[in-house]
């Protein structure tokens, strides 16, 4: 990741291109995606980024897997219970 002084350096330099915005006095800079990529890769490397994001899947992967293994119920070969709760919503609305 980018430390703050980062940030500023290469907003100095010329090499982010940013807009301010605030809301309820608490301020926020906005970054064009694909400048701060190129800061990043050049700093950590070409594989830093594909690195992280594999991370975080298997993060949501492994969350899942933990939520599904604490549920109470267990789907057999020969029986299905019915009177399981439903799945808790993660607020991801899925098709």
């Amino acid at each position: 990741m980018l430390t703050e002084d980062e940030i500023i350096r290469a907003i100095r330099a010329g090499k982010l291109q940013f807009r301010e915005g605030s809301l309820y006095g608490n301020h926020w800079l906005t970054f064009l995606r694909r400048e701060v990529e190129a800061l990043v890769r050049k700093k950590h490397g070409e594989n830093y980024l594909n690195d992280r994001q594999v991370k975080t899947e298997l993060a949501h992967i492994n969350r899942e897997l933990r939520r599904l293994k604490n549920t109470d119920c267990s789907v057999g070969r020969a029986e299905i219970k019915t009177d399981c709760p439903p799945p808790k919503s993660d607020g991801i609305s899925r098709p």
